[in-house]
């Protein structure tokens, strides 16, 4: 049987156009990425050095080292007098990496990055850095610079509600790293299960999951978490109490009371969600206000900045305050002191309050405009409460909601399936964001999807 071979002009014609200069470099970068790729397969014979010289039109040399090279590193094979093969091996040195989801997949609670105030910010960048001491450039208190403290203390008092001194606020890496210290805490303790909301976030879940965690399912409806209809005992809760995800209703008062009763010796996690941008009155006050000693609050600037900025806080009880700063110091020292510096001039010269009434004029017109244009066409849920960057669409069926889910991603849209919110089958719909504009065509289309 005759081996395999590849002409001269065909190898040509495989590597394209031969550039003036750094012919070797180009022959080794194409052949090489011929092999990996599979376009020249394993045990393929090319053509001898001189061959391929004369066929390309330039000098013997540089194709012998270009050959010598692929050799030298397994690419191929080298015969006396009548050229190279493609090692049998080549599998071995392609460069194929395994799929990784290097970002995650749009979330419906995302912001318009349009909005992100660039120019107000870059001017708490530079005052902020100008006042920081040289001392603060080392390594320091893993709890924060104690100015951004102090201003997420009255913050957190003067909006939220909240029962908060400096001492006791957490500078952390977004709400994700607050998740990792509590559960790395809390197991360690022998805390038992996290319960979560049902529908929740599917985030939350797998985040606390991919450390170890064991989560169990607490019902929730129109009232929100219903600590009493779980069939498991938590040891700790996770709640989204301001405005829930995916179902954006506020935690009703009687659940609030009764989860805050059964937190006696156990504790509730706050995510406060969504929690400035409300667009039809007041914002609701935290749980952590009623019961500091049963509370852990975690806040973000997500929302009202970006998700990429990296900076929250948290607020634990005093029984596990120290084991989270050190948790904290022992992850990674602390969080970017220009970051803190930046975000506490922010906050201090007000526009941090600037940014949030912009963002409910801005976004309670569109989340209105989006309701107003789907609510001909489906059943929108909670649209009796005006708040947050997503909305839920119901639909009949799960065939309906994949069918809605393929449509918004192929126009780009944010969105995610209800069913994935649930532990089990859940409720078809989908989360749509609301953060951007959506064309009325758009929700044609997705009714067209979807029937």
């Amino acid at each position: 049987m005759t081996e395999s071979a590849i002409l001269p002009e065909d190898l040509v014609l495989l590597l394209g156009t031969r550039p003036r200069r750094g012919v070797r470099a180009w022959l080794y970068r194409g052949v090489a990425e011929a092999v990996r790729d599979g376009r020249l397969p394993p045990g393929l014979r090319l053509p001898s050095s001189r061959a391929v010289a004369a066929a390309l039109g330039v000098a013997r040399g540089p194709v012998s080292e270009a050959l010598e090279l692929l050799a030298a590193e397994g690419y191929l094979i080298t015969r006396d007098r009548s050229g190279s093969r493609v090692a049998p091996r080549a599998e071995s040195v392609r460069t194929e990496r395994p799929e990784v989801a290097l970002r995650p997949p749009p979330s419906p609670g995302t912001p318009d990055p349009a909005l992100f105030p660039w120019a107000s910010w870059l001017r708490a960048m530079r005052v902020g850095s100008v006042r920081l001491r040289p001392d603060d450039l080392g390594y320091g208190d893993p709890r924060g610079l104690p100015v951004l403290r102090e201003r997420v203390a009255e913050l957190l008092r003067l909006t939220r509600g909240a029962v908060v001194e400096p001492d006791r606020v957490v500078i952390i890496s977004g709400v994700a790293q607050g998740l990792t210290l509590l559960a790395t805490v809390l197991r360690r303790r022998g805390a038992g299960p996290i319960g979560l909301e049902d529908p929740g976030s599917p985030g939350a879940r797998d985040s606390l999951r991919s450390l170890g965690a064991e989560v169990i399912a607490v019902p929730t409806d129109g009232d929100g978490l219903d600590i009493d209809g779980c069939d498991e005992e938590p040891g700790a809760v996770l709640v989204t109490p301001a405005h829930q995800y995916p179902l954006g209703v506020p935690m009703a008062p009687h659940r609030r009371r009764r989860l805050l009763d059964w937190a006696a010796g156990r504790l509730v996690i706050e995510d406060d969600y969504d929690a400035d941008l409300r667009y039809d009155g007041l914002p609701i006050g935290v749980l952590q206000a009623m019961a500091p000693d049963r509370v852990a609050l975690l806040g973000s600037v997500s929302k009202v900045l970006a998700p990429g900025m990296r900076l929250g806080w948290l607020v634990p009880p005093p029984h596990l305050y120290d084991e989270l700063v050190a948790a904290k110091r022992n992850a990674d020292l602390g969080t970017s002191v220009f970051d803190q510096a930046a975000l506490a001039e922010f906050i201090g010269s007000g526009e941090y309050q600037r940014q949030v009434r912009r963002l409910r004029q801005v976004y309670g017109e569109r989340r209105q405009a989006l309701v107003t244009a789907l609510q001909d066409r489906f059943a929108v849920e909670s649209d009796s409460y005006a708040a947050g960057l997503h909305l839920v669409i119901r639909l009949p069926s799960l065939a309906a909601e994949a069918r809605a889910m393929a449509y918004l991603a192929a126009a780009g849209l944010r969105a995610q399936t209800l069913s994935s919110c649930y532990f089990g089958d859940g409720a078809p719909g989908i989360v749509l964001g609301a953060a951007l504009p959506i064309a009325p065509a758009v929700v044609a289309g997705l009714a067209a999807a979807a029937a």
